[in-house]
């Protein structure tokens, strides 16, 4: 019933807004034609032909109104009279501007969001504004014509869409907001029946209330003497709280040192990693420097070979002088003799001879000066190759040693990274059980304050215990006081439900 109601005011505020709308259109446009009667563009006769057109339609309106404000008919009456006026207005006008008079009346006829009645009227006056136009180019009409025609109808067909759009879509709003309030109103029932059945639940808590304040009051008594009992384990706890936290602070004490002694072990560890990685490239170089001796006493070695193969050489062509020498001696003591045998006559050959003999005999000395000079170079060679033999032998222990002592710099090197990740591993649990010991300090510290609020409370405790003891004797009276409200708001819901029903 109150939605009828609602809809039915609804469409009278509607209809009284649309012939309002209605009627300052009709009286814009019988000042309009006055205008052009007092200039002469209009008759007396066409104005009282308008003005009947203009106006019946709204009378009649008008009285459907008084006489019925929720008449359905007001809207109809309403259109078809002003399409009258308007198709009228169309065929009888002498400006192209004249098929605008529509537009005010299907922006007022919006009002009743009723979409059918924007589609009719927007039927309608299209297919008066095609007539007006078949019949003009059935009469004759230039370009300019042509041109007007399609605005008209393209400034209709935008108006009736949007008109016929604007309708429906204010009609899925309406729609949408009625279904809301449908929405609204069951969840205030809802609401009504919670409130109702909370009412009843109060009403039995009101009661349990009263069974239990009994009960508290015997349990404030019993808790007086446990919370003396909580004060004296509270003073306790307080004090092995404080012990607890002296220790903490020693362990914290112990561990910075460690951590500190840690960290200066690992900084050594650092110089000798430096140490060693400078020892490895030392002992890199030495071994290169090895390599390089021994190629080289491998090149004096070959060398030396080569000077006792010439040396042998040289001896055997010695010996070749040697017995060359050898022979002239004795052909030039055989010579001298045959001088001597020959007299006279022998002794230029005879001093010929002897220079042979001479000549041969210096030969001979530096032939010898010569091999004993060879023999000398060939022992100190020897000695020389022994040296070289030696010393390459070293080089090759030298080397092995090198290798030996890099690989051992390399376990060195690899251990003491060991150690190094060992320490910097080792450093790092004692910046963890640092950190754990503050926060265990830090709970420590919490843990007493902690103990002190609680002693506190605990004494608090007590002074409430005997203002609950004697609290719980008022409860009677704010009870009774709650089932007093408790019953005016069940009479306020009562009250509620009777217009709804």
């Amino acid at each position: 019933m109150n939605e009828h109601k609602k809809a039915v005011s609804e469409l009278e505020f509607m209809n009284g807004r649309m012939l309002l709308g209605y009627g300052i259109t009709v009286a814009v446009l019988f000042l309009a034609y006055l205008v052009e009667l007092v200039k002469g563009n209009r008759t007396p006769g066409y104005v009282a032909t308008f003005s009947l057109f203009l106006f019946i339609p709204l009378a009649l309106s008008i009285l459907l109104y008084r006489k019925d404000t929720e008449s359905q008919i007001v809207k109809v009456i309403a259109a078809v009279g002003y399409s009258i006026l308007y198709a009228f207005v169309l065929w009888t006008s002498v400006s192209v501007l004249s098929f605008v008079y529509i537009i005010p009346m299907l922006v007022i006829f919006s009002v009743y969001q009723d979409k059918k009645l924007a589609m009719g009227t927007g039927i309608l006056t299209l297919l008066i504004n095609i007539v007006f136009i078949v019949t003009n180019i059935a009469k004759g009409a230039t370009k300019d014509d042509i041109v007007n025609f399609e605005i008209e109808i393209a400034v209709i067909l935008m108006v009736v869409g949007y008109s016929y759009l604007v309708s429906r879509t204010l009609d899925t709003i309406s729609r949408h907001k009625i279904q809301a309030i449908e929405k609204e109103k069951e969840k205030g029932a809802q609401i009504i029946s919670s409130m109702i059945h909370a009412a009843g639940q109060l009403e039995e808590s009101v009661v349990e209330i009263s069974m239990e304040s009994e009960n508290i009051s015997e349990q404030g008594k019993s808790s007086k003497t446990a919370v003396v009992g909580i004060v004296a384990g509270t003073n306790e706890l307080a004090e092995t709280i404080q012990n607890q936290l002296h220790m903490t602070e020693n362990i914290g004490l112990l561990t910075r040192e460690a951590k500190q002694s840690v960290e200066e072990v690992q900084d050594k560890f650092v110089g000798t990693r430096r140490a060693v990685e400078e020892g490895s490239q030392d002992m890199t170089e030495l071994g290169r420097t090895s390599a390089h001796s021994r190629d080289a006493g491998n090149e004096v070695s070959d060398t030396m070979a080569g000077l006792m193969e010439r040396t042998g050489k040289a001896k055997e062509i010695l010996g070749l002088i040697e017995g060359i020498t050898n022979k002239t001696t004795l052909l030039a003591l055989n010579a001298s003799i045959e001088a001597a045998h020959a007299g006279e006559a022998g002794k230029g050959f005879a001093v010929v001879a002897d220079e042979i003999r001479q000549l041969a005999e210096q030969t001979k000395s530096a032939t010898d000066s010569i091999s004993s000079i060879f023999a000398e170079l060939q022992n100190q060679a020897d000695k020389a190759e022994s040296s070289v033999e030696g010393l390459i032998k070293t080089n090759e222990k030298q080397t092995d040693l090198v290798e030996k002592v890099k690989t051992a710099f390399g376990k060195i090197q690899c251990d003491i990274d060991g150690v190094g990740q060992s320490m910097e591993k080792q450093n790092q649990d004692m910046d963890r059980i640092v950190e754990s010991n503050a926060q265990i300090g830090a709970s420590v510290e919490s843990l007493s304050a902690f103990s002190e609020e609680l002693l506190a409370n605990a004494e608090n405790t007590q002074q409430l215990a005997d203002k609950t003891v004697a609290g719980t004797t008022s409860i009677f009276d704010l009870l009774s006081n709650v089932a007093t409200e408790v019953s005016k708001l069940q009479e306020i819901i009562d009250q509620y439900e009777k217009p709804a029903e």
